[in-house]
């Protein structure tokens, strides 16, 4: 038997599992719908994907790290409010985790745990300050400065993806109008690519010049080019990083993006101080994330 610390990256649609061991991170990752999640009981849900997780690799659980979707509250330890999986607001995610495993159950933010491990072995490494922005099921924003994440006054600073843009009334999940998210997001492409009838897999391959979706997508990407815009123009990092199976997605319009972002940005500096750098740990940069936190 292993011992080893299981990482979860919690995401709105899926829950992927893997774990570090002194061997280092798992070759492989598993992928679990959160569908059960949202019907069921969160704690046991989870814990038994862990359980059995552990069984068939033979691994003794000495911790867990969960990526979370939600805005946690200060001591990083339930939901304050999670809009894409709402059944778990209110819920003692870490200490009934930690009872039901017999082992330290640690939360931190999702975005805060891909950054972190992009800076510990991907785009990012070794940076003294990295602005990153992933685009998924939502939008979700962070800042390292020598690795260690900036949580504000609440522990959840930099909700990226419900900044104000447009004035449109656009309802956001969250119950706002008017945020990125509500124009800009993983969930906005799927209901447009059932309306027009196009694989979500293939929106941007196909939609680039469909006559509707076209300028639609364009715009999209604007939203989330100026989103990143404005965060660097308020911290000046010497790197961005952008990443998210969106932006991952076949024909994602990068140098619109690009070209975007840069026109946005304050002159002379942030503007020729800093470099914009793609994602290249995909979901694993979770697992060298949490390297730290087990």
């Amino acid at each position: 038997m292993t011992a080893a610390g299981v990482v979860i990256d919690l995401g709105g649609t899926h829950l992927r599992l893997g774990h570090l061991s002194a061997q280092g991170p798992s070759a492989a990752e598993e992928k679990i719908k959160t569908e059960g999640l949202r019907r069921g009981e969160p704690i046991g849900f989870i814990a038994q994907r862990v359980q059995d997780y552990a069984q068939t690799r033979n691994l003794m659980v000495t911790g867990v790290v969960i990526g979370v979707p939600f805005t946690p509250n200060h001591d990083l330890t339930a939901a304050v409010s999670s809009p894409n999986i709402p059944n778990l607001e209110g819920v003692p995610l870490a200490s009934g985790l930690s009872a039901a495993l017999g082992c330290p159950v640690r939360l931190e933010r999702d975005i805060n745990l891909l950054l972190m491990g992009e800076w510990r072995a991907g785009a990012a490494q070794g940076v003294g300050s990295v602005f990153g922005m992933f685009v998924g099921t939502g939008v979700g924003g962070c800042y390292l400065e020598n690795g260690a994440p900036f949580r504000g006054s609440t522990g959840a600073a930099l909700e990226l993806g419900h900044i104000p843009i447009r004035s449109e009334g656009a309802v956001c999940g969250c119950g706002n109008v008017d945020c990125l998210e509500a124009y800009a997001c993983g969930r906005v492409l799927e209901r447009w690519a059932d309306e027009v009838g196009v694989p979500v897999g293939k929106i941007f391959t196909e939609g680039l010049t469909h006559p509707t979706l076209g300028p639609r997508l364009g715009a999209f990407t604007d939203d989330l080019a100026r989103a990143l815009a404005t965060g660097v123009n308020l911290f000046h990092p010497e790197v961005a990083l952008v990443g998210g199976g969106v932006t991952e997605m076949p024909d994602f319009p990068k140098e619109r993006f690009v070209g975007t972002f840069f026109a946005h940005l304050r002159r002379p500096v942030p503007s020729e101080t800093l470099s914009l750098v793609w994602a290249t740990l995909g979901s694993r940069a979770s697992l060298y994330g949490a390297a730290g936190l087990i």
